[in-house]
């Protein structure tokens, strides 16, 4: 996926203009963010909020206030919506014959950055079978199993020493379920529904945000 993503985004990035100056001008930006998050810190503080309670609640501030400072970009492509959008470009994804859904968790740092790649898949995906979801968030714990099908166990993209590849996860599926006879499908049975959740950041926040998302899940 993240190879289909980054190609996605070089061919669109070949039909924008002005890339080098917007560029510029976005490599700035985490500086003068990252000084207003510890003064924002520090008035939570002294409103004598602490551990996780703070922790959301500073996350929740961050990206409310970086939604308000992105009036200009697009929300679905997160590039300048009067002179970059790039939502035409971007292509559907095909159809899976799988009962497929996909969340993505990203790390507040990686939202609304046009050079993201993550973003493209929502975009991509039939509509309602992928969402983001911004870790740390007030109510990002409800909202990251959202698009989970009743009686079914999520897979998260993860490239731990335990993980399974995918020849070896097939094998530990449930058996298909086979359709109805008034089923319109041509294919005789039906693998059980699934949700794959992705994890959007650099290697130190998606291993926090793993850590985090893990007692989540079913046993």
């Amino acid at each position: 996926f993240r190879h289909y993503t980054h190609e996605t985004n070089n061919h669109i990035n070949h039909h924008t203009n002005h890339h080098t100056n917007n560029q510029s001008h976005e490599t700035l930006m985490p500086t003068v963010v990252h000084k207003s998050h510890r003064s924002l810190a520090s008035s939570l503080k002294a409103s004598g909020l602490v551990g996780p309670a703070l922790s959301t609640a500073l996350t929740t501030a961050i990206v409310a206030a970086k939604e308000a400072e992105s009036k200009n970009k697009c929300p679905r492509c997160w590039h300048d919506k009067s002179t970059r959008c790039i939502c035409a470009l971007v292509p559907n994804m095909p159809v899976s014959k799988v009962d497929a859904r996909a969340t993505i968790l990203i790390h507040h740092k990686e939202y609304l950055s046009a050079g993201d790649d993550a973003k493209l898949l929502p975009m991509m995906c039939p509509e309602g079978t992928a969402q983001m979801v911004v870790y740390g968030v007030e109510g990002w714990e409800e909202k990251v199993l959202a698009l989970n099908p009743a009686d079914s166990n999520p897979v998260i993209l993860w490239p731990g020493k335990d993980s399974l590849s995918v020849d070896e996860w097939l094998l530990t599926r449930p058996s298909p379920v086979p359709l109805s006879s008034s089923s319109s499908s041509s294919s005789s049975s039906l693998s059980p529904p699934l949700l794959i959740i992705l994890l959007d950041g650099t290697y130190q926040h998606a291993r926090r945000m793993l850590l985090s998302l893990l007692p989540l899940l079913p046993p």
